[in-house]
């Protein structure tokens, strides 16, 4: 008879953890499940320790591989599975003790629901201690309808707090192996267009946080990987596939979901847009509100001076450019409709280049003296771009010329007429590319919100240690009276608060 639970276990050099996270599934109040440990070409002594757990409990299942990821393991675990439904548990983590109960009790009381997730506490390095670091998750679940938007914005789903049918696991496919750090949160949000997630108010694992850790060490390939993963859906996928619960027919509903789109397509912070400012939603929203809502009209005003806004806010930048691309497109496709013409902007007729995307952004960082500086050099969009966009950035040349040339080829459109829109607006573009002055630079450091170390570094290396102290003293002192004026400052002295506590905990 086949198990009602089965639960992944990837692994690779994590023997020190392997044994608790094994021990806290052999402690389920819920005694039906297997557990598929896959060995993903570990070189410490885990194949010993995975052994001897498959020894003492038959329910414990060994395969071993070369490495191949985080993702490519998991597939292989999901090839192998016979639970009616699947749960994730990192070797690192520890599951509480009744999470499968907790399961199984939801399962039977939403028995058409084919996705779960839960909420979940952290546990500081081997210390012992645990940390609720975010106890407003369960107050910030959005709408079902509305969770898609959502994730664009930020990941709110925890990897080992899920419970996924194994029909939805079907259904969905396997996990990208191209994505090594965010291959999770493409799964869930692929997942939650078809099947939206049911959020569990109760704790059901443990996520371990230690300084080791992939996630910690190379925390910006997660955020490039979500991005990523983000123009990945939007390329495939028309805006009407991604809300299949958003009722078309009734207006109210298709009013919330404008001012949900719009917010998220001008929030500059959205992981959406963590490798760069891009139209791809902003065309989306267009064709989509054109072809559905009877406010069409209205809603396009409100596009158009949301457009115009954010150019001006963000002169210069990026985010300038794209604004003003979209605006110049737009104007074209309504030229297209005065004249009853064969319309050629269609939902799918065009998509955007990641990799280009990324080698535009990093051409325009630093064309502005700016590539992001942490403490860890491997951690940079430099080494991001080499390791997984096959872009040697050694070789990028930064000049205008260079970086148009970038720039027309980061959208791809199946019709001459777009392609040459576009190329007119790059060639227009071209009179406005300028070299910055230090004070320019300090601007476009603040609009784009980069860290105060950051800006100092960049400041000192090129200025002396003077001119570093005062232009972060400037930026300081900018971003305390935006934030006042925004009325965020407590939201976020409280935000910083947790991160210096938590911080504090894992020392």
């Amino acid at each position: 008879m086949n198990p009602f639970f089965s639960i992944l276990v990837p692994t690779y050099n994590q023997a020190q953890y392997l044994g608790e996270a094994l021990d806290s599934l052999s402690a389920q109040t819920d005694p039906d499940w297997e557990a598929i440990i896959v060995n993903d070409g570990s070189t410490d002594n885990t194949a010993d320790i995975i052994e001897a757990y498959c020894q003492k409990d038959s329910r414990f299942q060994a395969i071993h591989k070369p490495n191949g990821g985080t993702g490519s393991a998991l597939n292989v675990g999901l090839d192998n599975v016979k639970g009616e439904w699947i749960c994730w548990l990192s070797s690192d983590d520890v599951f509480e003790v009744n999470k499968l109960e907790i399961h199984r009790q939801w399962i039977n009381k939403y028995p058409e629901t084919k996705f779960f997730f839960s909420d979940f506490r952290q546990l500081v390095g081997t210390t012992g201690k645990i940390t609720n670091y975010n106890p407003n998750l369960r107050y910030n679940i959005p709408p079902i309808d509305f969770q898609t938007i959502s994730l664009m914005e930020g990941n709110y789903i925890a990897g080992n707090s899920i419970c996924i049918s194994k029909s939805a696991w079907l259904a969905v496919g396997c996990f990208n192996e191209e994505l090594r750090y965010a291959q999770d949160y493409d799964m869930w949000i692929r997942l939650a267009v078809k099947y939206p997630a049911v959020f569990i108010p109760e704790y059901t694992y443990l996520q371990r946080v230690y300084p080791e850790q992939e996630s910690q060490r190379f925390s910006n390939f997660c955020i490039y990987d979500s991005a990523k993963s983000i123009i990945q859906l939007l390329n495939t996928h028309s805006f009407r596939e991604i809300f299949p619960l958003v009722n078309i027919e009734d207006e109210q509903h298709l009013t919330k979901l404008f001012y949900k789109a719009i917010k998220l397509a001008f929030n500059h912070h959205a992981l959406i847009y963590q490798f760069g400012f891009h139209p791809l939603l902003i065309l989306k929203i267009k064709i989509f509100f054109d072809q559905y809502s009877k406010n069409s009209d209205q809603f396009d005003l409100i596009l158009r001076n949301t457009l115009k806004q954010n150019a001006n806010e963000k002169k210069d930048t990026l985010v300038d450019f794209w604004c003003n691309f979209c605006i110049h497109f737009l104007e074209d496709y309504d030229e297209q409709k005065k004249s009853n013409s064969e319309l050629s902007l269609q939902d799918k007729c065009f998509t955007l280049s990641f990799e280009n995307l990324g080698k535009s952004y990093y051409l325009w960082l630093n064309h502005i003296e700016f590539i992001r500086i942490n403490s860890n050099p491997n951690n940079s969009i430099s080494n991001y771009l080499n390791r997984f966009c096959n872009i040697d950035t050694t070789n990028l040349d930064v000049n205008p010329d260079h970086y148009k040339q970038t720039l027309n080829q980061v959208i791809h459109f199946q019709t001459n007429g777009q392609q040459n829109l576009y190329s007119q607006f790059i060639q227009s573009f071209s009179t406005k590319f300028i070299y910055y002055s230090f004070i320019q630079k300090l601007l476009l450091l603040e609009k784009f919100d980069v860290s105060l170390e950051s800006i100092y570094e960049t400041a000192n290396n090129k200025h002396g240690h003077i001119n570093a102290i005062l232009a972060t003293i400037y930026i300081y002192t900018q971003r305390l009276f935006r934030l006042i004026r925004r009325g965020v400052f407590l939201s976020r002295l409280k935000g910083y608060i947790r991160y210096i506590f938590r911080n504090n905990l894992q020392k």
